[in-house]
Parts: structure tokens; C-alpha cells; sequence
């Protein structure tokens, strides 16, 4: 979601600051921020969220999802109550942390966690298990950059080792639809379906938990990949 506000070319927060800060403990004022942006999106877009309950309440998990536009973060946390967003942090390119107010008050409001394309160092990874034992959700989108034509096909392992590595489960999940109004290509979302003559319709489908209890970073790996790949089969449009 950052992504549509951050300018490209200033120097990043991030240069002078030690990653294991990350994320930021959020404020009311920060729920604000973010409730603003979500009540416009909601009002441009026909969001479905199903199977919401598959989401664990009442301890740490990591939401694994396919990664089609900027603004995926926008639909999966609209499944989440206000209490449950407070402990919602995601995982973020570096390249978008910027030293603007505007800038760090989204990093702030969203829970963004800066990471590096080539993954996790220690330092975010010790902040994000003390952060899924403490009750955090985090959001990964596994794949590691968004799909250049929409559909979803093979992930990358730092999710399940940063799972096993915190016992904690993985909720699979699936966004539908939010590629034709944000694909990798446009620079500016679109609001309205101009050629069908309606809103945008997208579906957030949440699928069962997967335990990492007593499994390898590659077994993991291979279920969290197949269960996304089982809900697009389903539920792609």
C-alpha cells in the first residue's frame, strides 16, 4: 500500500536505523490513518472476505498471500478487527522506508517491516518472532515481488523458516481481482471498471491454518505453496 505514496530517490529511512525496530508499535492515531484510507478503498471496491475465521485469534500467526498490486495489504487487513490490526505488521522492500513525515507515519500506521530482496536479515528476523510470540500477526507475500500477469505459481522458503523458527501457523491466502485495477505495470490505481460499468470487485479468501510443528523449511514450504495454488483454483476468476 506504501507504495502508492512513497516517491522513489530520497534516502531511506532504513541507511540510519537499526531494523530491529521494526514494526512500530501503533497508536489510535495511527489506526486512524490507516481507517481513512481503508473506508475510501472500501467505498471504490466490492471487498468479499471469506473464510475470515481461519484466522487463529488467540495467538501469533503469519499470513502467507499472493502478490498482485500495490494495495494487497489494503484488502487482506480489512479482515481485521481494530484489535487484531493493532498487532498486524507486514513485510516491505527497504527501498520504500523514506525519511518524510508522511512517509514514516505510514510505515508506522501500517506496520511495515523493511526487508531486503534477498530476504530477512537476524535482526528483523529476532524482531518479528518476539513480535509472533507476543501475539502479532505477519503478513508475507511469499512469491517475493508481485505477479507481472496475475497468477500466483511458486514461493520463496523465508516464510516458513521464519514460522518454524517461531512455532507459530500459517494462514494461506488468496486475493482475487485486485490485479485488474493495480496490475505491476500501472502507476496509478484504477477506482472504477470503466469497460464493465461497475466497481471493482475483489475476493480475499482465507484458507486453513497450516501447522509448522515438526516439519522442514522445504516440506513447509511445498504445503504453504500448494494450499495458495488450491485456492486459486478455486476461487480465480
Amino acid at each position: 500500500m506504501a507504495e502508492i505514496f512513497i516517491e522513489k530517490g530520497e534516502t531511506t529511512e532504513t541507511e540510519a536505523t537499526d531494523t530491529s525496530v521494526y514494526p512500530y508499535e501503533k497508536t489510535e492515531a495511527d489506526y486512524k490513518t490507516y481507517a481513512k484510507i481503508r473506508d475510501f478503498a472500501k467505498s471504490c471496491y466490492n471487498v468479499t472476505i471469506k473464510n475470515g475465521q481461519n484466522m487463529p485469534q488467540d495467538k501469533g500467526f503469519i499470513i502467507c498471500a499472493n502478490h498482485v498490486s500495490k494495495i494487497d495489504y489494503l484488502f487482506v487487513s480489512m479482515a481485521f478487527t481494530k484489535e487484531r490490526f493493532m498487532k498486524l505488521c507486514c513485510m516491505a522492500k527497504k527501498e520504500l522506508f523514506r525519511n518524510d513525515v508522511f512517509s514514516k507515519k505510514l510505515i508506522k500506521a501500517t506496520g511495515m517491516v523493511p526487508v531486503d530482496r534477498g530476504g530477512m536479515n537476524m535482526n528483523t528476523m529476532n524482531s518479528l518472532k518476539a513480535k509472533l510470540k507476543e501475539g502479532w500477526s505477519v503478513l508475507i507475500h511469499p512469491e517475493g515481488t508481485r505477479s507481472a500477469d496475475g497468477i500466483f505459481r511458486e514461493i520463496k522458503s523465508g516464510a516458513s523458516v521464519l514460522a518454524i523458527d517461531a512455532g507459530v501457523p500459517i494462514v494461506p491466502v488468496y486475493i482475487n481481482g485486485a490485479y485488474e485495477l493495480f496490475p505491476r505495470d500501472k502507476k496509478i490505481m484504477s477506482l472504477y471498471d470503466m469497460k464493465n460499468k461497475k466497481k471493482y470487485d475483489v475476493d480475499v479468501v482465507f484458507g486453513e491454518p497450516i501447522s509448522s510443528e515438526g516439519k522442514t523449511v522445504e516440506e513447509l514450504t511445498k504445503e504453504i505453496q500448494n494450499a495458495i495454488l488450491e485456492l486459486q483454483k478455486e476461487y480465480r476468476k
